[in-house]
């Protein structure tokens, strides 16, 4: 018997387990935690970036919470994911000492040690039932957030009146620029995990952690027509690869699973994801940014970097490479600096390209613990899957917004903010709630 087919021989059970913490058939229950943790969520959605002084006391509270319902409740925890994030620390450690005393090394302390330990406690927290409560507040939080952009865009244009109040404008940093199609808002950047999540999810069977199918719509069509309007490349990539490697995974757990784990309401998920996706094409396919996002990534790969703006990039790239090059094993640590070179006068030490950046500040020995981060990681997910092939269709939506941040911080600094973090976390707890699962055993 397949796993699918064990899976299917369970599903007397799944609802009460999809939706509870274990096979308890009693109603949902309130719990101040659970939906404390979802309205916070909400706000690190809408507000990943700036108000610092709102933000990371946020997080803060938020993890300490978190750190004492583990403590409390014995929440099962992944030895994998432990490993991955004891090796993340070390790799903090490491471009911290050797950093000490560079004018950034505060800002890559958060991001390396700090960072993780606080999104480490949210994500070893999560049940299945606060995963399905998270994945509907992500739903309905990035739907207002990109209506509410729509209805900028096209006020600022004329086509509509003015809906959007002052002070959300001036609260929310919203500023269009109609001449270079260029929107600026605080949680804008909120879509490079969102979008390619929601499209995601059109591609997967139905399943009872999701947010309903109409809801995926929604979000879907919203994330993608506000990216539209955002007149921001980045994010149109991102999805664009994160959505590839989501439909490459469908098609090969189809392939070894047997189309059981698509068949029944699953199928008309897929069908109307398709249709989705045509739509999307259609209208992307008249739009300005769609052409000019392809111009870019031929340019940056292929040309000189004069079409999209990227030859500051390839400068930045070659600057980079050749300062690693003065200390390849150990790197200069975290908040060094270019001599003779400002990305910005406020934050000298961070620069576009990510990748580029983490290797002049580790070095090989930082490459190689990331990538033993990343094996643990992906033991993680095969053994989750293992456990509970029934949650594959959640593996791939979330890991699908966490594919979209890391495609998107090779260009732009993301994973610099802490609140961009959430992609990841969502992704990891939905990992450790699978491979923390007792395995089911054929009947």
């Amino acid at each position: 018997m397949t796993i699918a087919g064990r899976a299917a021989a369970a599903a007397p059970d799944m609802e009460v387990r999809e939706l509870g913490d274990g096979a308890s058939r009693r109603p949902l229950r309130a719990n101040v935690l659970p939906v404390a943790g979802a309205l916070a969520f909400a706000y690190v959605l809408a507000r990943p970036v700036t108000a610092g002084n709102v933000l990371y006391p946020l997080l803060a509270v938020g993890a300490i919470a978190c750190g004492v319902t583990i403590v409390a409740k014995r929440r099962p925890m992944s030895r994998r994911l432990l490993g991955a994030l004891l090796i993340v620390l070390v790799l903090g450690a490491i471009g911290s000492l050797i950093g000490v005393a560079n004018p950034g090394f505060i800002s890559g302390f958060s991001v390396w040690v700090i960072a993780p330990v606080l999104f480490a406690s949210y994500t070893f927290v999560v049940t299945e039932r606060g995963l399905k409560m998270l994945l509907v507040t992500a739903a309905v939080a990035t739907s207002v957030t990109s209506a509410l952009l729509i209805l900028y865009v096209q006020g600022e244009r004329g086509t509509l009146p003015d809906l959007i109040p002052d002070a959300l404008v001036t609260e929310g940093g919203l500023i269009y620029d109609p001449y270079a199609n260029a929107l600026r808002y605080h949680g804008l950047s909120t879509l490079v995990g969102a979008l390619p999540m929601w499209m995601a999810s059109l591609l997967v069977p139905r399943h009872a952690l999701l947010p309903p199918v109409w809801l995926r719509l929604v979000a879907t069509l919203l994330c993608t027509l506000a990216a539209l309007h955002s007149g921001r490349r980045g994010i149109v990539v991102a999805a664009a690869a994160a959505v590839v490697m989501a439909g490459a995974a469908v098609m090969v757990w189809r392939r070894r699973e047997g189309r059981e784990t698509t068949g029944g309401r699953g199928s008309s998920v897929l069908i109307a994801g398709s249709a989705v996706l045509a739509v999307v094409a259609v209208v992307g396919s008249r739009s300005a940014l769609t052409q000019s996002s392809w111009d870019a990534v031929v340019d940056f790969l292929f040309g000189d970097g004069a079409v999209s703006g990227n030859g500051v990039r390839r400068e930045q790239a070659a600057r980079l490479l050749q300062a690693w090059g003065e200390s390849p094993w150990w790197g200069q640590g975290f908040g060094a600096r270019l001599p003779d070179y400002l990305r910005s006068v406020e934050r000298p030490w961070n620069f576009e390209l990510q990748y580029h950046m983490l290797i002049f500040q580790v070095g090989l020995l930082g490459l190689v613990l990331l990538l033993a981060a990343a094996g643990l990681v992906v033991g993680a997910v095969v053994q989750g899957l293992r456990r509970r092939p029934d949650l594959f269709p959640v593996v791939v939506v979330t890991g699908s917004a966490m594919v979209g941040f890391l495609v998107a911080n090779a260009t732009n600094p993301y994973l610099q903010a802490p609140g961009h973090l959430w992609a990841i976390a969502l992704f990891l707890a939905c990992v450790n709630v699978a491979s923390t699962a007792p395995t089911r055993h054929e009947p």
